[in-house]
């Protein structure tokens, strides 16, 4: 049968039969050879869907085609305009297979909806009042604020209430925080500004502390050397866990110095931090020994990733202990306030060289 001759047959039929849910107009009539005519999928389905229509198996397969071809063209991720497709498609076929499959039932004009769960990550952080956490899940560059659904005010109020207590002098966070709910509130001009406030107080501060780390270049091989203040003059002075940093022909990389001072010797075989409570064993390294009036013992490692974080969690602690076991005794020692201030200066000096340099972070 030619179209033409189809299309008449569909104009006969779908006068003759009308529809069972919803009686086809003159207008919708018209409009219904039209798109098929055209092949126009996409003018076809609301003309189609919620009604039910009777065809003669000729007209019914020209239009199934056309609505066919115009579901190969839908994405696949769009699950509204499939299902549409699929009730139009059941509108002349109420048993077909496809149609069944996309028809996904729609609410009724006015119901509510059911509302798509919060990330799995979000529940959890409010659950617990984590506002930092929360602070680097809203700031990351993959979230869409529209996944937050209806939540978005209960986090705004979270991040806020972690914001309110923060001192001054930590720009960092205080910048991130401000971010975060600038993010979310995207007309508050208070929280934008506040970031932009802190970003300043932050990047200032870094200039602060590069300045004042002590830096030393070796004349042969051209490594500059940079040590926190913090470091005791005399290496017999103190026990201590501080990181430095090196730098040469444009890289940077962080070393980090357990350094044991005693009045006897305890041969050093292993190290390991109680932080907060949660033990980790600082990797096999190399231990070495000197002497005057005390004696002291230390071991020089890169900082590589799962040090890096034990660094961070040490600096965020309440409490670190850390243990020295030598070959017959062992010693206890609790990092002081002073060290774990050096390990967060430390960390913000590398960003600073690292952005002076326009780097990436490497080890020598």
């Amino acid at each position: 049968m030619s179209r033409a001759n189809i299309l008449v047959s569909l104009a006969l039929s779908l006068m003759s039969h009308g529809a069972a849910a919803e009686q086809i107009s003159a207008p919708d009539l018209a409009a219904i050879q039209k798109a098929v005519e055209a092949g126009d999928g996409a003018a076809l389905v609301p003309l189609l869907k919620g009604k039910t229509v009777t065809m003669e198996a000729a007209e019914r397969d020209a239009t199934m085609l056309v609505l066919l071809e115009h579901l190969a063209l839908v994405a696949a991720d769009s699950t509204a305009e499939r299902s549409a497709v699929g009730q139009a498609l059941l509108a002349i076929a109420p048993e077909d297979k496809i149609g069944k499959a996309l028809a996904i039932a729609e609410p009724p004009a006015g119901a509510p909806t059911a509302e798509a769960p919060l990330p799995k990550e979000f529940s959890l952080a409010l659950e617990k009042n984590d506002g930092k956490d929360l602070v680097r899940l809203v700031l990351s560059p993959t979230l869409k604020l529209s996944d937050l659904h209806s939540r978005a005010a209960e986090i705004e109020k979270a991040i806020a209430e972690y914001a309110r207590p923060l001192p001054a002098s930590n720009a960092t966070d205080n910048k991130e925080a401000y971010r975060a709910l600038a993010k979310l509130v995207p007309d508050n001009a208070t929280y934008a500004e506040k970031s932009q406030s802190y970003a300043a107080l932050e990047a200032e501060r870094n200039e602060s502390i590069l300045r004042k780390l002590k830096k030393k270049t070796d004349e042969f091989n051209g490594i500059s050397f940079y040590e926190h203040p913090a470091k005791p003059r005399y290496t017999d002075t103190r026990t201590y866990f501080l990181p430095y940093l090196g730098a040469r022909d444009g890289r940077v990389w962080m070393r980090f110095v357990v350094h044991y001072t005693a009045e006897s010797w305890l041969f050093v075989e292993k190290v390991s931090f109680n932080v907060d409570g949660v033990i980790v064993p600082l990797p096999d390294a190399e231990w070495k020994r000197d002497n005057d009036s005390e004696i002291w013992e230390w071991a020089d490692v890169p900082v590589n990733i799962p040090l890096r974080m034990l660094l961070n969690k040490i600096a965020d602690s309440k409490k670190t202990v850390v243990r020295f076991e030598g070959r017959q005794y062992f010693d206890n020692v609790t990092i002081s306030a002073t060290d774990k201030q050096a390990i967060r200066d430390m960390f913000v000096a590398e960003e600073a060289l690292k952005k002076q340099a326009s780097v990436t972070t490497e080890k020598p």
